[in-house]
């Protein structure tokens, strides 16, 4: 499991859960509620995803330009084909 996929899940987790929760004992029910619940399943979703760990390998790119086919022009800066 990769750590900063873990931190920021558990960020997100807790800190809705802690909206959530505080929402039932304060004045601003429901402006809590709105961001609460939305920051508590994206950090269960952002947890439990683990597709992310499975990273493509990158292939090497080689380098098909054929260089004695191109002229070079005064200076040797810049090359025409």
């Amino acid at each position: 499991m990769n750590i900063s996929r873990l931190v920021s899940g558990m960020v997100l987790f807790l800190g809705g859960l802690i909206m959530v929760i505080f929402s039932f004992f304060s004045n601003v029910r429901v402006v809590l509620l709105i961001y609460g619940i939305p920051l508590f399943f994206i950090g269960l979703a952002i947890l439990f995803n683990s597709r992310e760990d499975n990273i493509e390998q990158i292939k090497k790119r080689t380098n098909k330009r054929n260089f004695s086919k191109n002229k070079k022009i005064k200076g040797g800066k810049k090359w025409i084909k």
